[in-house]
């Protein structure tokens, strides 16, 4: 049987007893729904006044099995904006089925549970939402979306964080179109394609063309499941992407459109909103002047540039690669996009002497593209150039210092593009580890209870996230995010050193207190001697592993504690010392404990010194943690004398 023949089986509205009456999915039965039946036809329309339309009709059939699915009964369509012309979504029409008293019942959609919301400038989403959504029911939805920019195809998607039972696509496009598929994810999808003829007419006269039809399409598709450490879900996520190559059109000549990622460079920096808004100085050499002197070293210029746009400027957390309201504006207004703000401190980088050039970033959010497309940038950051060594800038944030790009752009690798065209390619990922080092002086007693003091010294991207968390609360707030996070301590005498300055490293120091940290059984006491800095559980749950293990940074944390033993107790055992080095110094746990009188001293050092670890090594990364979790878990157990 076709893909096409299945893709009739099922009718919007035709719901069975049996689909209302089922309580689990039989192959997933924690699944919170399951995508029972969706079918995706795109197809290009030709009217002789508009030209061609890019006609997608989608129609899915969902089912809820429990209540943490029912975020499944909205459904979030995206809709592209131009400058004079826009998508837009018509025929909606949706029904909730529910089995009550012996009877299947029907929820019409309402025209108030339909609405779309402005995300940015170039898209809006419209979001459909269902009624009377219970668990065990079963949601009928169909939509089109018209769209003028029939160049572009949306990624079609197969696989999500619900199973699927059945999903099918045809995709019909003419002869004048031609399109090259990439394929992405791991599960294997059934694809075939064929040709039909077709008519249109043109000024009266019918044309006939040849229509090639791809039927794409698959059954029992697992569902998607988050993971620790992954970027971005959807770089992985089985799909398929039509590109444009090119398009023939009859008495007109061949047109190219697919691209190298150098075409991109150039196209994008010929935008008025892109390479034209760094050509413009005028706005700043004022305040440029009294910022910078000819006796600074190339250093001292890109350091005192940086924080001055940072400090100047407040980003408006729009993302990206080009800019909305120009330089200039954003200039005079003191807020901007990302493009705004980052071509603008690459424009004041250049005037000042210093050899600078944007770079494209496709964030983590965005995903890695597929193909060569300006599409698949979607922010820019600064770099400069100087005596052979790049320092990477984002001023968007108050937080970041040089070489210290925001964790959402880190995303594999970046564009450098220059103005003559050439463009180089730059590895985003950090190599210096991050590094994070907790001292605790402390003295249990023999009621189990724990008192002392912590200092915490973080630097780069531990102390870029403290400092981020640290502003997005009241200081209340925060220490009693800080109590709960370290097992219900209560802190006191908190303070902190350089929280204001991201070029030097950041400080907590705080005194602290615990009752019943420790188990008292038949008279020993038992503690694990990281207490509540112990890794308690793996993150990694998984038998095996697709994606990379993606920690954004390297890192080092170190742990030396210095602890009173009750006094009229002895130590009875100890935790052995370890030394597991992972191979091709990916990383290593170092643990040690010693006993001196009455004082314990614990040394643990982790380490993970590559940003991001293939899945091949991902059992190797697991039982590491295995281990860590297994050693830091330990008791130490102490007698009385």
């Amino acid at each position: 049987m076709t893909l096409t023949a299945q893709a009739q089986e099922v009718k919007f509205g035709k719901v069975t007893k049996e689909e209302l009456l089922e309580t689990t999915h039989p192959l997933e039965p924690d699944a919170k729904a399951a995508i029972l039946y969706k079918n995706q036809n795109v197809r290009f329309d030709y009217n002789v006044y508009k030209g061609w339309t890019l006609v997608t009709t989608v129609f899915q059939r969902i089912k809820i099995y429990q209540k943490t699915g029912f975020d499944w009964a909205t459904t979030l369509v995206p809709l592209y904006i131009g400058s004079s012309e826009s998508e837009r979504i018509s025929g909606i029409k949706g029904v909730t089925f529910n089995y009550e008293n012996n009877q299947i019942t029907e929820d019409n959609l309402k025209k108030e549970s339909i609405f779309e919301e402005k995300v940015n400038k170039y898209r809006k989403k419209a979001s459909i939402t269902q009624p009377n959504v219970k668990e065990g029911s079963v949601l009928d939805l169909e939509y089109q979306v018209f769209s003028p920019f029939f160049t572009s195809i949306d990624e079609l998607k197969y696989q999500f964080d619900i199973p699927v039972n059945q999903i099918n696509t045809t995709v019909s496009i003419p002869e004048y179109f031609m399109f090259k598929q990439h394929f992405k994810g791991f599960y294997q999808v059934k694809f075939d394609q064929h040709t039909e003829n077709q008519t249109i007419f043109i000024d009266g006269q019918r044309l006939s063309y040849l229509e090639t039809i791809y039927n794409i399409g698959g059954r029992q598709i697992p569902s998607m499941q988050d993971e620790s450490y992954v970027s971005n879900i959807d770089n992985y996520r089985t799909s398929v992407k039509f590109e444009l190559n090119g398009t023939r059109f009859p008495n007109n000549p061949y047109k190219l459109y697919n691209q190298t990622w150098e075409d991109v460079a150039k196209t994008i920096y010929k935008y008025d909103s892109f390479g034209e808004q760094l050509d413009k100085q005028s706005y700043f050499k004022s305040d440029l002047t009294q910022l910078i002197t000819n006796e600074m070293s190339a250093e001292e210029k890109a350091a005192k540039i940086f924080a001055f746009v940072q400090d100047k400027m407040t980003w408006n957390n729009y993302y990206g690669a080009t800019c909305n309201d120009g330089v200039l504006k954003a200039y005079k207004e003191n807020t901007g996009n990302v493009a705004e703000i980052n071509l603008m401190l690459t424009a004041m980088f250049r005037e000042s002497g210093l050899d600078a050039n944007p770079v494209l970033v496709s964030t983590r959010s965005n995903g890695i593209p597929l193909f060569p497309t300006i599409e698949g940038f979607d922010y820019v950051v600064s770099a400069v150039n100087i005596d052979g060594n790049i320092i990477l800038f984002d001023a968007t944030e108050k937080e970041t210092i040089p070489n210290l790009l925001p964790i959402r752009a880190l995303n594999w690798n970046g564009t450098l593009v220059r103005k003559d065209g050439t463009y180089s390619t730059l590895d985003l990922s950090p190599k210096r580890p991050s590094n994070k080092s907790i001292l605790m002086n402390a003295s249990l007693d023999e009621k189990g209870g724990i008192n002392g003091k912590i200092q915490i010294y973080q630097t780069d991207y531990v102390a870029y996230l403290f400092r981020r968390n640290l502003k997005s609360k009241e200081k209340e707030a925060y220490l009693e995010s800080l109590e709960n996070k370290y097992n219900g301590i209560e802190i006191s005498d908190y303070q902190t050193k350089d929280a204001e300055n991201p070029t030097k490293p950041v400080t907590e120091t705080f005194a602290f207190q615990k009752e019943d940290q420790c188990e008292i059984i038949d008279g020993k006491i038992y503690f694990s001697p990281l207490f509540f800095f112990a890794t308690n559980e793996n993150p990694f749950k998984m038998e095996a592993r697709e994606y990379p293990i993606d920690f954004a940074f390297p890192i080092s944390e170190s742990y030396r504690f210095s602890i009173s033993i009750p006094e009229g107790h002895q130590v009875e055992s100890l935790p052995e010392s370890v030394l597991y080095k992972l191979p091709d110094n990916m990383g290593e746990l170092r643990f040690s404990l010693a006993v001196s009188g009455n004082i314990l001293q614990v040394n643990v050092v982790e380490k993970i010194n590559s940003a991001i670890i293939s899945s091949i090594n991902y059992p190797i990364i697991k039982e590491f943690y295995n281990q860590l979790v297994l050693k830091e878990t330990e008791k130490v157990v102490l007698i009385k004398t």
